[in-house]
């Protein structure tokens, strides 16, 4: 990991933000590779990271305030790994990320970042960690049952999510789950019919399939808002497919 960060990143033309698609652990190979970039040499150096299941608009503002403090002489670090950023912190990131304080660089870590704000993204300089997290097969049969259940049996399996989240409708780890089930359909369908329909010389696909991808998509950036029910956007789903 360590050479791959070094191929990845240049210490003397070092870009003001990274998006990195990975897990947690690739927060702690960041953090290991910075200290030891800097090993050695007079300039001071402060590297914060943070670990976050979902990333809320309080934590985007705790962050903006630290990067602004008057800190050393030298470089700061910000890492942070969330595996979900509700959408009130992606704007309230914009302008941080966009012109941070000299010296200041900002290393984002996150399983799907093609989840976040295109104008958030637009920011960051993307590298594709060879940690690169893809579907778990956990989540793919998961997909597969749910997508072979009647809607009645669908709704059960929903229910039983909500009730290991003790009910709350609104918790970061019900959201990301929901994130992750998703996000398991849409590859689930996706190369199901895009099989099936090659095999029959078929259009890649028929306006219900479309249909349906555009449905999983607005329910995924619809789960980014804190004030939208997971439970509500699943059972939408569960109908319509």
């Amino acid at each position: 990991m360590r050479e791959f960060l070094s191929i990845n990143i240049d210490s003397k033309n070092m870009h003001h933000a990274y998006l990195f698609a990975g897990a947690h652990t690739v927060a702690d190979e960041i953090s290991e590779f910075l200290k030891s970039l800097y090993e050695g040499q007079k300039e001071n150096i402060d590297i914060s990271i943070e670990k976050h299941h979902s990333f809320t608009v309080d934590e985007s503002r705790l962050l903006k305030a630290m990067h602004t403090e008057k800190g050393n002489d030298g470089k700061r670090f910000f890492v942070i790994s969330a595996e979900f950023f509700t959408r009130e912190a992606e704007n309230a990131l914009l302008k941080a990320v966009e012109e941070p304080p000299l010296g200041v660089h900002f290393f984002f870590v996150t399983p799907r970042p093609w989840l976040l704000v295109p104008t958030l993204r637009s920011r960051m300089q993307f590298i594709k960690s060879e940690d690169d997290v893809t579907i778990s097969k956990e989540d793919l049969k998961k997909a597969e049952s749910f997508l072979k259940a009647l809607k009645g049996e669908r709704i059960k399996i929903i229910g039983e999510i909500i009730k290991n989240h003790e009910d709350d409708e609104n918790s970061a780890p019900l959201r990301n789950e929901a994130m992750y089930l998703l996000s398991a359909l849409e590859f689930v369908l996706y190369k199901k019919n895009k099989d099936t329909n090659a095999k029959d010389n078929k259009t890649p696909f028929s306006k219900e399939e479309q249909l349906a991808f555009d449905s999983i998509y607005k329910s995924r950036d619809f789960l980014s808002d804190q004030g939208t029910s997971a439970k509500t956007l699943l059972e939408y789903i569960a109908l319509i497919l």
